[in-house]
């Protein structure tokens, strides 16, 4: 069962990464997964089921990146992250514990 299993995508609110998310959806898996536009994040956190959660996040702000990083060093085990989003590597998102 993937029921206990947490994936992150990041560029989830559209595109491939929101196909991406949809598919995890479907096998059961908890998600977290990310945008830069908060209102949509808030639209569609209002619309997901318990097993998904949206955060507003910009990549390409390190302010942004170091909160999103304390977001995700108080969550359980990351099973995977699949990164649909540009700009990565310029905030040390990698370097978050997994």
């Amino acid at each position: 069962m993937n029921g206990d299993k947490l994936v992150l995508v990041t560029g989830a609110t559209r595109g491939i990464g929101k196909s991406i998310a949809e598919e995890f959806s479907t096998l059961g898996y908890q998600l977290i997964l990310t945008g830069t536009n908060s209102e949509s994040v808030s639209a569609l956190n209002q619309s997901c089921n318990e097993n998904t959660r949206y955060v507003a996040v910009d990549f390409s702000n390190p302010a942004s990146c170091t909160q999103f990083d304390e977001y995700l060093r108080a969550l359980p085990r990351l099973e995977a992250c699949i990164y649909c989003t540009e700009l990565i590597g310029q905030c040390g998102v990698e370097k978050c514990r997994l």
